[in-house]
């Protein structure tokens, strides 16, 4: 209760002018709406404080902030999409772990799209740098599905199959062992990035090192601001282009250079999507 009160003092200080309604229909490159990124400040703050604590029952994640979730999108009038806000989603898609914290296994149970924080159980944050990298989105938000599992409570749980259309550069990397930091180009295999994970995650697809013993696992990085974007992993049981997140991503931009790597690192722009 305390959280939506300082919700509804902090939009007290702001002045909703008449084109609110048609900020709305924004196209993802126009600037937010001052009163948009108070929402997507105050929310990112609630969700850090949230995060960090122990729940009894973890399924209840989303259940737990509906009442603050209804608050904020009665004044903003923003979608909501299991925990993210469609206004920012850009930027809000770059959650990670909280730097403190070491991952935990994914959650047996359905939860939330993989794009969602509320689909681990470890505390989340955004990073400093990520917040202050307004200008310079390099993917699109084509559609989002994302179904309340009660129709009554739409800021509640969610059903299975939620999930997010996007569009923007994609590169194929290796990674060493089972979830090392280090990111590899798949061609040249020099670390090239660095990797954040969202779960302890189980080896599916590894493919033999010709070089040595090791093993390397494929992923996709999908670039979602200049420098960093969403680790994922590509769902070889779905249909074409579809992928699970498993964390994020941030370029050693000294490296790519060394290595002449450029020109190369932009990936394919493909649309994909992620469940």
């Amino acid at each position: 209760l305390d959280i939506v009160s300082r919700i509804r003092e902090s939009f007290k200080t702001l002045s909703v002018n008449q084109t609110l309604t048609a900020s709305r229909k924004r196209c993802w490159d126009m600037p937010l709406t001052k009163l948009s990124q108070e929402c997507n400040n105050l929310w990112r703050i609630v969700v850090k404080e949230y995060t960090k604590r122990h729940l009894t029952f973890p399924d209840d994640k989303l259940p737990a902030l509906a009442g603050v979730a209804a608050e904020i999108a009665s004044l903003s009038g923003q979608k909501y999409l299991a925990g993210l806000w469609n206004d920012d989603l850009i930027h809000s898609l770059l959650w990670c772990l909280d730097f403190a914290t070491l991952p935990l296994p994914r959650p047996a149970r359905y939860r939330a799209p993989s794009w969602s924080w509320a689909s681990i159980d470890s505390p989340v944050t955004w990073s400093k740098a990520i917040l202050d990298s307004p200008d310079d989105e390099e993917a699109r938000v084509l559609s989002w599905k994302v179904t309340p599992q009660w129709e009554q409570s739409p800021f509640g749980q969610v059903s299975s199959g939620g999930c997010l259309t996007m569009q923007g550069s994609i590169q194929k990397v290796l990674i060493e062992k089972s979830q090392s930091q280090a990111i590899l180009d798949a061609e040249t295999q020099v670390p090239v990035a660095f990797a954040q994970w969202d779960c302890l995650e189980t080896p599916q697809h590894v493919n033999p090192r010709s070089d040595c013993g090791d093993v390397l696992e494929a992923f996709w990085c999908l670039r979602i601001l200049n420098g960093s974007g969403l680790l994922l992993r590509e769902l070889k049981e779905g249909a074409p282009d579809t992928f699970q997140r498993v964390g994020v991503y941030r370029i050693y931009e000294n490296r790519v250079e060394e290595a002449n790597l450029g020109k190369i690192w932009h990936g394919v722009v493909r649309t994909v999507v992620l469940f």
